[in-house]
């Protein structure tokens, strides 16, 4: 078995080699901000587990740098659930251009969730929400995520080329058909898969 330390599908080389491209959902970075700017610098990312909306998070930081804004960013998970309560009016007392990025929206009860876009979509100069399915509230939906198998077969070829020709198109299918679309998960299930015959 490969040592997991030579693992090609590693959450870090991943970062490294597959950064959000938006032509995965057949948009482009341009077409992306110009809508951000025409919904008032506000969006939802939606998309299931290992869709790419933290990728997407990832890389669009420094294109709001660019434009001058300060990004805050804050990550909500099972574990952590909850922002404290004046989050956004907070950010926005300390910087007037301050870019909230919420990752987990989702993770939010209904109330706190509600309270806590109200506040943030008067006080911060932007803000822009990841979440598995679209939240209703003052946030429009920006962008969909979805994955595919062939989306799985690129990641696989860029990430491991030396290995691309020992899993077949059918079994690119079936691991993301079992993963539920997670290209992250999809991705540990082949390296367990191809590691076993090294």
């Amino acid at each position: 078995m490969l040592p997991a330390h030579q693992n090609p599908f590693a959450m870090e080389r991943i970062a490294r080699k597959l950064p959000f491209d938006p032509a995965w959902c057949g948009t482009s970075w341009d077409e992306i901000i110009d809508r951000l700017e025409h919904r008032r610098w506000r969006g939802q990312i939606v998309g299931p587990h290992g869709s790419g909306k933290t990728t997407f998070l990832d890389a669009l930081v420094p294109r709001l740098e660019a434009r001058g804004f300060s990004v805050a960013r804050l990550f909500l998970s099972r574990e952590n659930p909850r922002l404290p309560r004046d989050t956004g009016k907070t950010l926005a007392a300390q910087d007037p251009a301050a870019f909230c990025l919420i990752d987990g929206a989702e993770q939010l009860g209904l109330l706190s969730r509600r309270r806590f876009l109200r506040r943030a979509n008067q006080a911060c100069a932007g803000l822009v929400l990841t979440t598995h399915r679209p939240l209703s509230g003052p946030v429009p939906p920006l962008l969909e995520l979805r994955t595919s198998p062939e989306m799985l077969a690129t990641f696989i070829r860029r990430l491991a080329p030396e290995w691309s020709d020992r899993i077949s198109p059918s079994e690119i299918e079936a691991l993301h058909h079992a993963s539920g679309g997670n290209v992250r998960e999809a991705l540990w299930r082949c390296y367990d898969r191809l590691s076993a015959e090294s």
